[in-house]
């Protein structure tokens, strides 16, 4: 059996059991059903600041159980959204505990096919461009991140669930030499739309600046990246209480409605951003 048709056979089953887990959750009432729209991003760049401000929409009951049923079955970018930028959709589903049996297993075969898929690819030794291309003669437009991420299932009892943000910094460090390296060549990539004339300057500037640091200093980037939802998960039982990702509505359990804080606006660390000293703000070199 090729790759192609490995990888094929998983994804029909994978969007056959989700569309079976659509099914059982339209044919039953939840107790609750909470979703955050969060805002679309239409154009992602590297320097792109649009995460320090996040505003979701709420939505409940129909609406909220619609919304996730999609989101569990959606494996391409939404509409409104950047491709580079995976679709999230933080929320929660809570099911009567009479189908805790049914549904558990059931999620667990989606999250199966979705690990498999994973691992077909991750170890076919394939490059990333023929591993995108596998998937895209599959599936045209298809984010492979969105096809790797598990639906959760959290086992009763679930006393609450707190939604919140995490932010976090990508950090890379480089020599004197290789930062110098690295901007003697961006000068020749100026951004669309910019003349060269003042992309040069631009950039001698910032050699300029790199120059007056000591040529054994290490040169810190660190550059922050979206915010993204999280959850603060409480049990009513003596377990620890965890934090998970909120990439997908989580599916709980129980007879009656658990607490739920929900998702705020995120306002960021904007202040802080200002008061950081870099010496290269382009590049959040420090």
């Amino acid at each position: 059996m090729t790759l192609l048709h490995e990888v094929q056979t998983q994804f029909s089953t994978l969007t056959r059991l989700t569309a079976e887990l659509g099914e059982l959750l339209l044919n039953n009432e939840p107790i609750k059903s909470l979703a955050f729209d969060l805002p679309p991003r239409e154009n992602v760049t590297d320097n792109d600041d649009e995460w320090l401000f996040i505003d979701p929409i709420e939505s409940e009951g129909f609406t909220a159980l619609a919304k996730s049923i999609a989101a569990y079955q959606r494996f391409t970018p939404h509409f409104a959204y950047s491709p580079k930028y995976p679709f999230r959709l933080p929320g929660v589903v809570q099911l009567p505990s009479a189908l805790e049996n049914e549904v558990m297993p059931l999620v667990a075969k989606c999250n199966y096919s979705k690990t498999m898929i994973k691992l077909l690819l991750v170890e076919s030794g394939q490059s990333s461009k023929n591993k995108r291309d596998l998937m895209q003669s599959i599936l045209p437009n298809a984010i492979t991140l969105q096809i790797y991420r598990h639906i959760l299932t959290l086992p009763t009892p679930i006393k609450r669930i707190g939604f919140t943000w995490c932010n976090k910094y990508s950090v890379k460090t480089f020599t004197f030499s290789e930062m110098l390296n690295y901007l003697e060549n961006s000068k020749n990539h100026p951004p669309a739309g910019t003349p060269k004339d003042q992309w040069l300057f631009f950039v001698d500037q910032e050699i300029e600046a790199l120059k007056r640091r000591p040529k054994d200093d290490i040169i810190k980037l660190k550059r922050p990246l979206p915010a993204i939802p999280m959850a603060n998960i409480n049990f009513d039982d003596d377990r620890k209480g965890v934090m998970r990702h909120a990439h997908l509505p989580f599916i709980t359990f129980g007879d009656e409605p658990i607490a739920i804080n929900p998702l705020k606006k995120y306002m960021g660390d904007a202040k802080k951003d200002t008061d950081t000293q870099y010496m290269i703000r382009r590049l959040y070199a420090l």
